[in-house]
């Protein structure tokens, strides 16, 4: 699995299944412990853990969801301004993120060339459903850290002239 799905090697694929249309992979981390994101230091104390969603890129077409059991852990520095933490796994995951960083970079992409509608429909036929207001998010947060300047022709236009407005995000 782990030369197919590259991104997976840090948990342990528990169960793959087909349903309702895609493809949804059960797994877990599978690492004993975790680092505080807020102060480094590293805990073994489980507070609790729960299912957390994440989209990865289709494969042969098919939706991909990645079901990972994510562990909340204590924070064992009593100076840290968190009390507890969710694990994260690098490559795979980030904080509140609900894509994978390989569905999240296509989708950037997409946004980038695209922009609305037709994003959306050239998602579609890549196996991903996302909306346009998603893409137009992804762009703007790749465009907000300073790598260029987009140029939203599809769906920017000035009423008067018909011509394309060109602007930073």
């Amino acid at each position: 699995m782990e030369e197919l799905l590259p991104h997976l090697s840090a948990v342990r694929v528990e169960r793959v299944q087909q349903a309702a249309g895609r493809v949804v992979i059960d797994a877990r981390v599978r690492a004993a412990s975790a680092a505080c994101r807020w102060c480094g230091q590293v805990s073994g104390r489980v507070h609790g853990s729960y299912v957390r969603q994440l989209r990865d890129a289709a494969a042969g077409g098919v939706q991909v969801v990645i079901a990972l059991r994510v562990r909340r852990f204590r924070c064992v520095n009593s100076a840290c301004p968190a009390v507890t933490f969710a694990e994260q796994v690098a490559g795979l995951t980030s904080p509140h993120s609900r894509f994978t960083p390989l569905l999240a970079a296509l989708l950037t992409q997409i946004g980038l060339a695209l922009a609305g509608r037709a994003g959306v429909r050239l998602a579609a036929a890549a196996g991903v459903v996302v909306g346009r207001d998603t893409l137009l998010r992804l762009s703007r947060r790749y465009l907000s850290l300073g790598w260029g300047w987009c140029r939203y022709s599809a769906w920017m236009t000035s009423p008067s002239t018909g011509a394309a407005i060109t602007a930073p995000c």
